[in-house]
């Protein structure tokens, strides 16, 4: 292999490893138990939690995410992990950003997101959602409602277990699941995005939001 091919060989090697370490930070913020206790409580409060990485960081994070997910090795991370494309209402350009995306024993799956990159979607729009490395045709939904949003939160949380929460943004120190009033007060800064997914897959040209 020429010094070229073996400097090229390395910055891949070295994306993929910090895409893998910055993929997982965005998945589960550190917290890795997957076994759920089932009892519920009140306190404390749920909160949303900080973002694991500044504003400054995400611009080379998200890239190194979507990388990761769009290259032979995106099983590492694809479980839990895709990347959502949609085009912005002003400007009529394509976006796309990694998100955590959650299917449900009841057939839904659902994103969850405190960015404001959702109002992009209001009333539902067509999106094409990367899952498991396969571009999926489908339209989200945003649901605002924060009673709606409760619910949602109640389903996603029993999914992926009080120990998880920080998968779905949330900072929560309880032994139990957290009450679903303790939920409804987080809701009112949460949005949930419902996906329907439709027949067909597509690869669009697009800018990273």
């Amino acid at each position: 292999m020429s010094r070229f091919g073996r400097r090229a060989l390395g910055v891949g090697v070295g994306i993929v490893l910090f895409g893998v370490v910055a993929a997982r930070r965005l998945r589960s913020g550190g917290a890795e138990d997957a076994e759920a206790r089932t009892t519920d409580t009140d306190d404390p409060t749920v909160l949303v939690a900080d973002p694991p990485a500044s504003a400054l960081a995400y611009r080379v994070v998200n890239p190194a995410v979507s990388a990761l997910l769009r290259s032979p090795v995106h099983g590492l991370v694809s479980d839990s992990l895709g990347l959502i494309t949609f085009t912005g209402r002003k400007t009529g350009k394509r976006f796309t950003t990694p998100v955590g995306y959650h299917e449900l024993d009841d057939g839904r799956t659902l994103i969850l997101t405190h960015s404001p990159w959702w109002e992009n979607l209001r009333g539902g729009r067509p999106v094409t959602l990367r899952v498991r490395g396969e571009d999926r045709e489908a339209v989200a939904t945003p649901r605002t409602d924060p009673d709606a949003v409760a619910d949602d939160l109640r389903a996603l949380v029993e999914h992926v277990g009080a120990g998880n929460l920080r998968r779905l943004g949330l900072d929560y120190e309880g032994e139990g699941l957290p009450s679903r009033a303790a939920l409804r007060d987080v809701a009112e800064k949460t949005v949930i995005l419902e996906v329907d997914f439709e027949v067909g897959t597509t690869e669009p040209d697009t800018e990273t939001a």
